[in-house]
Protein backbone atom coordinates (compact mmCIF):
# COMPACT_ATOMS: atom_id res chain seq x y z
CA UNK A 1 0.00 0.00 0.00
CA UNK A 2 1.54 3.32 -0.53
CA UNK A 3 0.35 6.09 1.13
CA UNK A 4 0.59 9.60 -0.13
CA UNK A 5 -0.90 11.07 2.32
CA UNK A 6 1.78 12.62 5.10
CA UNK A 7 -0.44 13.63 7.80
CA UNK A 8 -1.82 10.34 8.32
CA UNK A 9 2.19 8.59 9.16
CA UNK A 10 2.30 11.95 12.06
CA UNK A 11 -1.83 10.48 12.80
CA UNK A 12 -0.54 6.75 13.20
CA UNK A 13 2.63 7.71 15.15
CA UNK A 14 0.93 9.74 17.72
CA UNK A 15 -1.62 6.83 18.07
CA UNK A 16 1.03 4.36 18.69
CA UNK A 17 2.84 6.68 20.65
CA UNK A 18 -0.41 7.08 22.80
CA UNK A 19 -1.28 3.44 23.13
CA UNK A 20 2.54 2.66 24.62
CA UNK A 21 1.99 4.85 27.49
CA UNK A 22 -1.24 3.93 28.40
CA UNK A 23 0.23 0.24 28.20
CA UNK A 24 -1.17 -0.97 24.89
CA UNK A 25 1.34 -2.61 22.45
CA UNK A 26 -0.28 -2.18 18.98
CA UNK A 27 1.56 -5.68 18.04
CA UNK A 28 -0.07 -7.25 21.03
CA UNK A 29 -3.85 -6.40 21.01
CA UNK A 30 -5.06 -10.02 21.49
CA UNK A 31 -3.16 -10.32 24.40
CA UNK A 32 -5.49 -10.69 27.35
CA UNK A 33 -3.09 -8.78 29.95
CA UNK A 34 -2.53 -5.52 26.23
CA UNK A 35 -5.79 -4.89 26.02
CA UNK A 36 -7.24 -1.21 25.01
CA UNK A 37 -7.70 0.58 27.84
CA UNK A 38 -11.16 1.23 28.57
CA UNK A 39 -12.56 5.53 28.90
CA UNK A 40 -12.98 4.72 32.63
CA UNK A 41 -9.16 3.20 33.30
CA UNK A 42 -8.46 6.76 31.16
CA UNK A 43 -10.33 8.76 33.14
CA UNK A 44 -8.66 7.44 36.30
CA UNK A 45 -5.13 7.88 35.00
CA UNK A 46 -6.32 11.69 34.46
CA UNK A 47 -7.65 12.40 37.63
CA UNK A 48 -4.57 11.56 38.78
CA UNK A 49 -2.90 13.61 36.89
CA UNK A 50 -4.79 16.29 38.05
CA UNK A 51 -3.07 16.11 41.61
CA UNK A 52 0.07 15.00 40.46
CA UNK A 53 0.11 18.16 37.66
CA UNK A 54 -1.37 21.25 39.70
CA UNK A 55 0.57 24.07 40.09
CA UNK A 56 0.39 26.27 42.53
CA UNK A 57 2.56 29.71 44.12
CA UNK A 58 1.64 30.43 47.48
CA UNK A 59 0.38 33.74 48.32
CA UNK A 60 2.77 33.74 52.13
CA UNK A 61 4.53 30.90 53.46
CA UNK A 62 2.68 27.37 54.69
CA UNK A 63 4.08 25.03 57.27
CA UNK A 64 4.18 21.85 55.57
CA UNK A 65 3.45 18.33 57.41
CA UNK A 66 4.87 17.69 60.46
CA UNK A 67 6.54 20.95 60.23
CA UNK A 68 9.42 19.61 58.08
CA UNK A 69 9.33 22.00 55.21
CA UNK A 70 8.00 25.10 54.12
CA UNK A 71 6.33 26.06 51.27
CA UNK A 72 7.75 29.28 50.65
CA UNK A 73 5.69 32.89 49.22
CA UNK A 74 6.50 33.31 45.13
CA UNK A 75 7.69 29.84 44.72
CA UNK A 76 5.72 27.30 42.28
CA UNK A 77 4.81 23.73 43.66
CA UNK A 78 3.94 20.76 41.33
CA UNK A 79 1.17 18.35 42.31
CA UNK A 80 -1.27 18.80 45.63
CA UNK A 81 0.55 19.37 48.93
CA UNK A 82 0.86 15.77 51.58
CA UNK A 83 -1.73 15.56 54.46
CA UNK A 84 -4.10 14.33 56.69
CA UNK A 85 -7.09 17.05 56.73
CA UNK A 86 -9.82 14.75 58.65
CA UNK A 87 -10.95 18.17 60.38
CA UNK A 88 -9.46 20.19 57.42
CA UNK A 89 -10.52 20.00 53.51
CA UNK A 90 -9.09 17.11 51.88
CA UNK A 91 -8.35 17.77 48.07
CA UNK A 92 -9.93 17.03 45.57
CA UNK A 93 -13.09 15.48 47.86
CA UNK A 94 -14.16 18.16 50.11
CA UNK A 95 -12.75 21.25 48.06
CA UNK A 96 -12.19 20.33 44.71
CA UNK A 97 -8.86 21.44 42.74
CA UNK A 98 -10.06 24.93 41.24
CA UNK A 99 -11.65 25.50 44.91
CA UNK A 100 -7.97 25.00 46.43
CA UNK A 101 -6.47 26.97 43.43
CA UNK A 102 -8.69 29.47 44.59
CA UNK A 103 -7.83 29.48 48.25
CA UNK A 104 -4.02 29.80 47.32
CA UNK A 105 -4.47 32.48 45.39
CA UNK A 106 -6.24 34.29 48.16
CA UNK A 107 -4.25 35.59 51.27
CA UNK A 108 -7.35 35.65 53.45
CA UNK A 109 -8.15 31.91 52.98
CA UNK A 110 -7.81 29.36 55.70
CA UNK A 111 -4.66 28.42 53.30
CA UNK A 112 -2.39 31.23 55.67
CA UNK A 113 -4.97 31.33 58.47
CA UNK A 114 -5.32 27.73 59.72
CA UNK A 115 -3.83 24.35 59.42
CA UNK A 116 -4.91 20.69 59.40
CA UNK A 117 -4.68 19.57 63.42
CA UNK A 118 -5.53 15.67 62.64
CA UNK A 119 -2.13 13.68 63.57
CA UNK A 120 0.54 16.02 62.24
CA UNK A 121 0.26 19.39 61.16
CA UNK A 122 -0.12 19.84 57.65
CA UNK A 123 -1.82 22.75 55.19
CA UNK A 124 -5.40 23.44 55.62
CA UNK A 125 -5.98 22.07 51.77
CA UNK A 126 -3.98 18.97 51.07
CA UNK A 127 -4.13 15.51 50.72
CA UNK A 128 -3.18 11.94 51.50
CA UNK A 129 -2.09 8.52 49.50
CA UNK A 130 -5.59 7.00 50.31
CA UNK A 131 -7.42 10.00 49.21
CA UNK A 132 -5.70 9.88 45.97
CA UNK A 133 -6.19 6.64 45.07
CA UNK A 134 -9.88 7.01 46.46
CA UNK A 135 -10.32 10.38 44.33
CA UNK A 136 -8.61 8.35 41.17
CA UNK A 137 -10.77 5.24 41.55
CA UNK A 138 -13.99 7.93 41.45
CA UNK A 139 -14.96 6.02 45.25
CA UNK A 140 -18.16 7.40 46.67
CA UNK A 141 -16.16 8.52 49.57
CA UNK A 142 -12.82 8.25 51.09
CA UNK A 143 -11.09 5.08 52.22
CA UNK A 144 -8.22 4.62 53.94
CA UNK A 145 -5.13 1.97 53.46
CA UNK A 146 -6.84 -0.49 55.38
CA UNK A 147 -10.36 -0.48 53.55
CA UNK A 148 -10.11 0.50 49.92
CA UNK A 149 -9.43 -2.94 49.24
CA UNK A 150 -12.69 -3.50 49.68
CA UNK A 151 -13.41 -2.14 46.04
CA UNK A 152 -11.17 -3.85 44.62
CA UNK A 153 -10.24 -7.44 43.61
CA UNK A 154 -6.61 -8.80 44.92
CA UNK A 155 -4.48 -9.74 41.74
CA UNK A 156 -1.11 -10.42 43.34
CA UNK A 157 0.91 -10.56 46.44
CA UNK A 158 4.37 -11.77 44.76
CA UNK A 159 4.75 -10.14 41.25
CA UNK A 160 3.82 -7.15 39.03
CA UNK A 161 3.57 -8.80 35.86
CA UNK A 162 -0.34 -9.07 35.74
CA UNK A 163 -0.51 -5.03 36.62
CA UNK A 164 -2.54 -2.92 34.35
CA UNK A 165 -3.03 0.49 34.41
CA UNK A 166 -5.33 2.01 36.95
CA UNK A 167 -4.13 -1.30 39.43
CA UNK A 168 -2.99 -0.03 42.87
CA UNK A 169 -0.07 -1.23 45.16
CA UNK A 170 -1.32 -1.22 48.71
CA UNK A 171 0.02 -1.87 52.05
CA UNK A 172 -3.04 -2.00 54.72
CA UNK A 173 -2.22 0.79 57.49
CA UNK A 174 1.19 2.03 55.53
CA UNK A 175 0.37 3.12 52.03
CA UNK A 176 -1.08 3.29 48.54
CA UNK A 177 0.14 3.76 45.09
CA UNK A 178 -1.16 4.05 41.94
CA UNK A 179 -0.01 2.34 38.57
CA UNK A 180 -1.07 5.29 35.68
CA UNK A 181 0.99 3.67 32.48
CA UNK A 182 2.98 0.83 31.80
CA UNK A 183 5.16 0.60 28.41
CA UNK A 184 5.73 -3.35 27.61
CA UNK A 185 8.97 -4.99 25.37
CA UNK A 186 8.62 -7.12 22.32
CA UNK A 187 7.82 -10.08 24.11
CA UNK A 188 4.51 -8.62 25.24
CA UNK A 189 6.21 -7.98 29.18
CA UNK A 190 6.22 -4.89 31.30
CA UNK A 191 9.26 -3.54 30.77
CA UNK A 192 8.20 -0.08 32.10
CA UNK A 193 5.73 1.38 34.69
CA UNK A 194 4.45 5.12 35.95
CA UNK A 195 3.83 5.23 40.28
CA UNK A 196 1.80 8.37 41.04
CA UNK A 197 1.05 8.65 44.30
CA UNK A 198 0.78 11.42 47.22
CA UNK A 199 3.69 10.89 49.67
CA UNK A 200 6.28 12.27 51.68
CA UNK A 201 8.99 13.09 49.16
CA UNK A 202 11.64 15.63 50.32
CA UNK A 203 12.49 15.86 46.58
CA UNK A 204 9.16 16.96 45.44
CA UNK A 205 8.34 18.56 48.38
CA UNK A 206 5.53 16.70 49.94
CA UNK A 207 3.32 17.26 46.92
CA UNK A 208 2.03 14.36 44.82
CA UNK A 209 4.41 12.61 42.28
CA UNK A 210 4.95 10.80 39.33
CA UNK A 211 8.31 7.87 39.33
CA UNK A 212 8.78 5.79 36.30
CA UNK A 213 10.68 2.30 36.83
CA UNK A 214 12.25 0.64 34.16
CA UNK A 215 14.33 0.73 30.82
CA UNK A 216 15.17 3.96 29.89
CA UNK A 217 14.72 5.41 33.46
CA UNK A 218 16.62 6.45 36.54
CA UNK A 219 14.95 3.58 38.58
CA UNK A 220 14.69 -0.23 37.51
CA UNK A 221 11.92 -2.20 37.41
CA UNK A 222 13.14 -4.76 39.60
CA UNK A 223 12.70 -1.79 42.60
CA UNK A 224 9.10 -1.50 42.44
CA UNK A 225 8.99 -5.69 42.80
CA UNK A 226 11.73 -4.88 46.11
CA UNK A 227 10.08 -2.00 47.74
CA UNK A 228 6.44 -2.44 47.38
CA UNK A 229 5.68 -6.34 46.46
CA UNK A 230 8.60 -7.77 48.83
CA UNK A 231 7.37 -6.08 51.83
CA UNK A 232 3.88 -6.87 51.70
CA UNK A 233 1.95 -4.94 49.29
CA UNK A 234 -0.94 -6.12 47.27
CA UNK A 235 -1.53 -5.91 43.91
CA UNK A 236 -5.75 -5.12 43.53
CA UNK A 237 -7.59 -3.94 40.63
CA UNK A 238 -10.68 -1.60 41.31
CA UNK A 239 -14.24 -3.26 40.56
CA UNK A 240 -15.48 -0.02 38.90
CA UNK A 241 -12.95 1.13 37.12
CA UNK A 242 -14.49 0.72 33.80
CA UNK A 243 -17.30 3.28 34.93
CA UNK A 244 -15.20 5.94 36.36
CA UNK A 245 -15.78 9.41 35.16
CA UNK A 246 -13.91 12.46 34.54
CA UNK A 247 -14.07 16.56 34.65
CA UNK A 248 -11.98 19.30 33.80
CA UNK A 249 -10.94 21.20 36.03
CA UNK A 250 -9.82 24.85 34.45
CA UNK A 251 -6.39 25.09 37.29
CA UNK A 252 -4.93 21.99 35.92
CA UNK A 253 -5.89 21.47 31.96
CA UNK A 254 -4.96 18.16 31.06
CA UNK A 255 -4.26 17.18 27.35
CA UNK A 256 -7.49 16.22 25.14
CA UNK A 257 -9.75 18.58 27.86
CA UNK A 258 -12.10 21.28 26.01
CA UNK A 259 -13.74 23.95 28.45
CA UNK A 260 -16.00 26.99 26.98
CA UNK A 261 -15.02 28.70 30.46
CA UNK A 262 -11.18 29.10 30.85
CA UNK A 263 -10.68 28.32 26.28
CA UNK A 264 -8.44 25.04 27.09
CA UNK A 265 -8.48 22.99 23.71
CA UNK A 266 -10.31 25.74 21.58
CA UNK A 267 -9.02 28.03 19.33
CA UNK A 268 -11.54 31.01 20.14
CA UNK A 269 -12.10 33.69 17.50
CA UNK A 270 -14.04 36.99 18.35
CA UNK A 271 -16.70 37.14 15.70
CA UNK A 272 -19.73 39.26 15.14
CA UNK A 273 -21.90 37.34 13.06
CA UNK A 274 -25.60 36.73 12.01
CA UNK A 275 -26.10 32.48 10.74
CA UNK A 276 -29.54 31.15 10.13
CA UNK A 277 -30.15 27.21 11.12
CA UNK A 278 -30.77 25.29 7.94
CA UNK A 279 -32.39 22.46 9.73
CA UNK A 280 -33.75 21.38 13.30
CA UNK A 281 -30.14 22.38 15.65
CA UNK A 282 -29.11 21.20 18.25
CA UNK A 283 -27.34 22.93 21.14
CA UNK A 284 -24.98 22.18 23.70
CA UNK A 285 -22.98 23.25 26.64
CA UNK A 286 -19.82 22.84 25.22
CA UNK A 287 -17.79 22.34 21.75
CA UNK A 288 -17.76 18.45 21.12
CA UNK A 289 -20.34 17.63 24.37
CA UNK A 290 -22.43 14.35 23.67
CA UNK A 291 -25.11 15.37 24.75
CA UNK A 292 -27.65 18.48 23.40
CA UNK A 293 -28.80 20.64 25.63
CA UNK A 294 -31.66 22.22 23.67
CA UNK A 295 -33.16 22.54 19.94
CA UNK A 296 -32.99 25.64 17.84
CA UNK A 297 -35.70 25.45 14.83
CA UNK A 298 -34.79 25.43 11.34
CA UNK A 299 -34.48 28.97 9.34
CA UNK A 300 -33.98 30.86 13.10
CA UNK A 301 -31.26 34.06 12.73
CA UNK A 302 -29.20 33.27 15.71
CA UNK A 303 -25.99 36.08 16.47
CA UNK A 304 -23.17 34.59 17.61
CA UNK A 305 -19.94 36.03 19.03
CA UNK A 306 -17.69 33.52 19.64
CA UNK A 307 -16.46 31.06 17.31
CA UNK A 308 -13.92 28.28 18.60
CA UNK A 309 -12.23 25.09 16.09
CA UNK A 310 -11.98 21.76 17.92
CA UNK A 311 -10.72 18.87 15.82
CA UNK A 312 -14.38 18.18 14.92
CA UNK A 313 -14.83 21.02 13.09
CA UNK A 314 -16.01 24.87 14.10
CA UNK A 315 -18.12 25.87 16.94
CA UNK A 316 -20.29 28.94 17.36
CA UNK A 317 -20.93 30.29 20.66
CA UNK A 318 -24.63 31.87 20.88
CA UNK A 319 -25.50 34.92 23.12
CA UNK A 320 -27.12 32.72 25.78
CA UNK A 321 -23.78 30.82 26.19
CA UNK A 322 -24.46 28.16 24.16
CA UNK A 323 -22.84 26.23 21.18
CA UNK A 324 -23.45 24.60 18.02
CA UNK A 325 -21.83 23.17 15.34
CA UNK A 326 -20.34 25.77 12.27
CA UNK A 327 -21.41 22.89 10.04
CA UNK A 328 -25.37 22.89 11.22
CA UNK A 329 -26.02 26.72 9.85
CA UNK A 330 -25.78 29.10 7.01
CA UNK A 331 -24.01 32.48 6.86
CA UNK A 332 -26.26 35.25 6.58
CA UNK A 333 -24.11 38.79 7.38
CA UNK A 334 -21.66 39.99 9.07
CA UNK A 335 -22.85 42.34 12.05
CA UNK A 336 -21.37 45.64 12.70
CA UNK A 337 -20.04 46.36 16.60
CA UNK A 338 -19.04 50.35 16.63
CA UNK A 339 -20.19 52.16 19.43
CA UNK A 340 -19.50 55.41 21.27
CA UNK A 341 -20.45 55.90 24.80
CA UNK A 342 -20.48 59.10 26.22
CA UNK A 343 -20.33 61.12 23.33
CA UNK A 344 -20.25 65.15 23.06
CA UNK A 345 -20.08 65.90 19.30
CA UNK A 346 -21.58 69.26 18.25
CA UNK A 347 -24.92 69.83 17.61
CA UNK A 348 -25.45 72.85 18.63
CA UNK A 349 -24.57 76.76 17.72
CA UNK A 350 -20.95 78.00 18.60
CA UNK A 351 -19.98 81.23 18.34
CA UNK A 352 -17.48 82.19 15.95
CA UNK A 353 -13.93 81.74 17.05
CA UNK A 354 -15.22 79.17 19.85
CA UNK A 355 -13.21 75.87 20.17
CA UNK A 356 -14.83 72.61 20.45
CA UNK A 357 -13.63 69.52 22.42
CA UNK A 358 -14.94 66.27 21.38
CA UNK A 359 -15.82 63.64 24.28
CA UNK A 360 -16.67 59.67 24.18
CA UNK A 361 -15.31 56.65 23.15
CA UNK A 362 -15.34 54.37 20.49
CA UNK A 363 -15.78 50.93 21.12
CA UNK A 364 -16.10 47.82 18.74
CA UNK A 365 -15.75 44.36 19.11
CA UNK A 366 -14.33 43.43 15.71
CA UNK A 367 -10.73 44.68 15.76
CA UNK A 368 -10.68 48.76 14.34
CA UNK A 369 -8.45 49.55 11.47
CA UNK A 370 -9.34 53.29 11.10
CA UNK A 371 -11.42 56.30 12.54
CA UNK A 372 -11.77 59.51 11.03
CA UNK A 373 -13.88 62.99 12.03
CA UNK A 374 -14.59 65.21 9.22
CA UNK A 375 -16.49 69.06 9.71
CA UNK A 376 -17.80 69.16 6.12
CA UNK A 377 -20.71 72.19 4.99
CA UNK A 378 -24.69 71.38 5.45
CA UNK A 379 -25.19 71.19 1.61
CA UNK A 380 -24.78 67.82 0.15
CA UNK A 381 -21.70 66.38 -2.23
CA UNK A 382 -19.06 68.94 -0.68
CA UNK A 383 -15.60 68.92 0.67
CA UNK A 384 -14.84 68.82 4.61
CA UNK A 385 -13.66 72.29 5.72
CA UNK A 386 -11.73 70.44 8.42
CA UNK A 387 -10.55 66.21 8.50
CA UNK A 388 -8.38 63.77 10.36
CA UNK A 389 -8.11 60.48 9.60
CA UNK A 390 -6.34 57.82 12.36
CA UNK A 391 -5.10 54.54 11.46
CA UNK A 392 -5.69 51.87 14.16
CA UNK A 393 -3.68 48.85 14.46
CA UNK A 394 -6.34 46.52 15.22
CA UNK A 395 -8.16 48.62 18.02
CA UNK A 396 -10.88 47.51 19.95
CA UNK A 397 -11.42 51.14 21.69
CA UNK A 398 -10.50 54.95 21.26
CA UNK A 399 -11.14 57.75 23.69
CA UNK A 400 -11.52 60.76 21.95
CA UNK A 401 -11.23 63.53 25.05
CA UNK A 402 -7.57 65.05 24.69
CA UNK A 403 -6.73 62.59 21.67
CA UNK A 404 -5.22 63.04 18.47
CA UNK A 405 -8.17 63.06 16.53
CA UNK A 406 -9.54 66.06 18.59
CA UNK A 407 -6.44 67.87 18.54
CA UNK A 408 -6.69 68.18 14.96
CA UNK A 409 -10.10 69.93 14.38
CA UNK A 410 -9.38 73.53 14.98
CA UNK A 411 -13.40 74.56 14.87
CA UNK A 412 -12.65 78.19 15.78
CA UNK A 413 -11.45 78.73 12.43
CA UNK A 414 -14.82 78.01 11.18
CA UNK A 415 -16.94 80.39 9.29
CA UNK A 416 -20.07 81.67 10.29
CA UNK A 417 -22.32 79.28 8.68
CA UNK A 418 -24.65 75.60 9.43
CA UNK A 419 -21.99 72.45 8.84
CA UNK A 420 -22.16 68.50 9.72
CA UNK A 421 -19.64 66.75 11.57
CA UNK A 422 -19.08 63.43 10.78
CA UNK A 423 -17.05 60.43 12.38
CA UNK A 424 -16.25 56.93 10.35
CA UNK A 425 -14.64 53.86 11.99
CA UNK A 426 -13.85 51.10 10.31
CA UNK A 427 -13.38 47.77 11.69
CA UNK A 428 -12.36 44.26 10.38
CA UNK A 429 -14.95 41.41 10.51
CA UNK A 430 -13.66 37.58 10.19
CA UNK A 431 -15.57 34.14 10.21
CA UNK A 432 -14.15 30.70 9.48
CA UNK A 433 -14.45 30.08 6.07
CA UNK A 434 -15.40 33.20 4.41
CA UNK A 435 -13.42 36.25 3.37
CA UNK A 436 -12.34 39.16 6.09
CA UNK A 437 -14.38 42.24 5.43
CA UNK A 438 -14.56 45.84 6.08
CA UNK A 439 -17.22 47.65 7.93
CA UNK A 440 -18.11 50.72 7.79
CA UNK A 441 -19.84 53.10 10.86
CA UNK A 442 -20.87 56.80 10.66
CA UNK A 443 -22.20 58.73 13.65
CA UNK A 444 -23.09 62.35 12.10
CA UNK A 445 -24.59 65.60 13.92
CA UNK A 446 -25.41 68.77 12.53
CA UNK A 447 -24.38 72.72 14.07
CA UNK A 448 -24.01 75.71 13.48
CA UNK A 449 -21.51 78.73 13.60
CA UNK A 450 -22.79 82.09 14.84
CA UNK A 451 -21.04 85.48 14.83
CA UNK A 452 -18.96 86.22 17.16
CA UNK A 453 -20.45 88.05 20.34
CA UNK A 454 -19.15 90.06 23.25
CA UNK A 455 -18.42 87.63 25.93
CA UNK A 456 -19.78 88.20 29.33
CA UNK A 457 -16.89 86.20 31.36
CA UNK A 458 -19.53 84.24 33.36
CA UNK A 459 -17.01 81.03 32.97
CA UNK A 460 -13.92 81.69 34.64
CA UNK A 461 -11.07 79.76 36.31
CA UNK A 462 -8.91 81.17 38.60
CA UNK A 463 -5.19 80.54 39.51
CA UNK A 464 -3.49 82.69 42.27
CA UNK A 465 0.10 82.63 43.11
CA UNK A 466 0.13 83.00 47.50
CA UNK A 467 2.51 86.40 48.35
CA UNK A 468 4.77 85.91 51.22
CA UNK A 469 6.17 88.19 53.88
CA UNK A 470 8.28 89.89 51.38
CA UNK A 471 7.07 88.95 47.75
CA UNK A 472 4.01 89.83 45.99
CA UNK A 473 1.61 87.29 44.57
CA UNK A 474 -0.35 86.90 41.60
CA UNK A 475 -3.46 85.74 40.41
CA UNK A 476 -4.63 84.80 37.04
CA UNK A 477 -8.44 84.45 36.07
CA UNK A 478 -8.92 83.00 32.54
CA UNK A 479 -12.49 83.37 30.16
CA UNK A 480 -13.38 79.38 29.81
CA UNK A 481 -15.97 80.67 26.85
CA UNK A 482 -13.19 83.20 25.47
CA UNK A 483 -9.94 82.53 26.91
CA UNK A 484 -9.18 85.75 28.07
CA UNK A 485 -6.63 86.18 30.85
CA UNK A 486 -6.60 88.93 33.23
CA UNK A 487 -4.04 89.19 36.02
CA UNK A 488 -3.67 91.19 39.30
CA UNK A 489 -1.27 91.33 41.71
CA UNK A 490 -1.74 90.59 45.30
CA UNK A 491 0.79 92.48 47.64
CA UNK A 492 3.49 91.24 49.89
CA UNK A 493 2.15 90.58 53.25
CA UNK A 494 4.53 91.68 55.70
CA UNK A 495 6.09 89.84 58.66
CA UNK A 496 4.54 89.49 61.43
CA UNK A 497 6.95 88.79 64.85
CA UNK A 498 6.17 87.26 68.22
CA UNK A 499 8.72 86.97 70.13
CA UNK A 500 11.59 88.65 67.62
CA UNK A 501 10.20 85.77 64.99
CA UNK A 502 8.16 85.78 62.18
CA UNK A 503 5.28 84.04 62.59
CA UNK A 504 5.00 83.13 58.87
CA UNK A 505 8.31 82.55 57.38
CA UNK A 506 10.14 82.36 60.78
CA UNK A 507 12.30 85.40 60.18
CA UNK A 508 13.86 86.41 63.08
CA UNK A 509 13.46 89.95 64.19
CA UNK A 510 16.23 92.30 65.61
CA UNK A 511 16.77 95.62 67.57
CA UNK A 512 18.80 97.63 65.78
CA UNK A 513 21.95 97.98 67.68
CA UNK A 514 21.04 95.28 70.46
CA UNK A 515 24.49 93.15 69.55
CA UNK A 516 24.16 90.74 72.05
CA UNK A 517 19.99 89.89 72.08
CA UNK A 518 19.31 91.31 75.51
CA UNK A 519 16.76 93.95 74.37
CA UNK A 520 18.06 96.38 75.27
CA UNK A 521 21.02 98.69 73.34
CA UNK A 522 24.16 99.55 76.17
CA UNK A 523 27.40 100.03 76.70
CA UNK A 524 27.81 96.17 76.43
CA UNK A 525 26.37 96.68 72.90
CA UNK A 526 29.12 99.06 72.46
CA UNK A 527 31.74 97.15 73.59
CA UNK A 528 31.05 94.35 71.61
CA UNK A 529 30.60 96.33 68.38
CA UNK A 530 34.20 98.15 69.31
CA UNK A 531 35.71 94.05 69.71
CA UNK A 532 34.27 93.44 66.09
CA UNK A 533 36.10 95.66 64.61
CA UNK A 534 39.63 95.16 65.95
CA UNK A 535 38.94 91.55 65.58
CA UNK A 536 38.43 90.52 68.98
CA UNK A 537 35.25 88.74 68.23
CA UNK A 538 33.58 87.54 64.91
CA UNK A 539 29.65 88.58 65.22
CA UNK A 540 27.35 86.26 64.09
CA UNK A 541 24.83 87.46 60.89
CA UNK A 542 22.16 88.49 63.72
CA UNK A 543 24.63 90.26 65.28
CA UNK A 544 25.79 91.87 62.56
CA UNK A 545 21.96 93.14 61.30
CA UNK A 546 21.91 94.97 64.38
CA UNK A 547 25.41 96.54 63.69
CA UNK A 548 25.09 97.62 61.20
CA UNK A 549 23.13 101.03 62.26
CA UNK A 550 23.88 103.44 59.23
CA UNK A 551 22.42 100.75 56.91
CA UNK A 552 24.86 101.02 54.28
CA UNK A 553 25.61 97.04 54.36
CA UNK A 554 29.13 97.29 56.02
CA UNK A 555 29.83 97.68 60.03
CA UNK A 556 32.81 100.24 60.51
CA UNK A 557 33.88 102.71 63.05
CA UNK A 558 31.24 105.04 61.25
CA UNK A 559 28.55 102.33 63.01
CA UNK A 560 30.37 102.86 66.48
CA UNK A 561 30.48 105.94 66.21
CA UNK A 562 26.67 106.66 65.96
CA UNK A 563 26.13 104.01 68.39
CA UNK A 564 28.19 105.62 70.93
CA UNK A 565 26.58 109.11 70.34
CA UNK A 566 22.99 107.41 70.86
CA UNK A 567 24.38 106.25 74.41
CA UNK A 568 25.57 109.76 75.43
CA UNK A 569 22.10 110.96 73.96
CA UNK A 570 23.68 113.26 71.57
CA UNK A 571 21.14 111.71 69.09
CA UNK A 572 17.74 110.66 69.85
CA UNK A 573 17.71 107.68 67.74
CA UNK A 574 20.00 105.42 65.91
CA UNK A 575 18.40 106.10 62.75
Amino acid sequence: MCIRDSSFLLVLALLLTTFAAFGMDGAAADSARDVQLSEGVRNIVKRAYQMTDIQWTPQADVLGWNGDLTYRAGVTYTGLPYGQPVYAAYVPWVTDLDGFAAAVNDPNSRMYTSYSTYNCRAPYYSCDCSAFVSWAWGLGGRQTTRTIANYATEISTTSYENAQVGDCLCLAGTHVVLITALTYDSNHKINGMEISESTVNAATNYCCQKTWYGDGHAYPLSKVQSKYLDNGYILYRSNTRDSVTYTHACSVPLAGDVCAQCGYGLQLQTVAVTLRTRADTNLYAQPDAAEPVGTVYQGVDIQVGTCARTGSGVWCKTGDGQWLKAADVDFVSYDKTVSVTDKVFPNDELPAGSAFALKGTVRSVNPMTEICAAVYPAQEDSEPVLEKRIVLDRADSYALAGSELDSALPFQTLAAGDYRFVLTVTELASYPGREDATLVTTEESAFRVGEAAPCSHTHTKTEEKAPTCTEDGLRIVTCLDCGAVTQETIPARGHTYQDGKCTVCGETEYLLGDLNGDGLVTSADAVLLSRSLTDLVKLTAEQQKAADINGDGVITSADAVILVRFLAELIPSLR
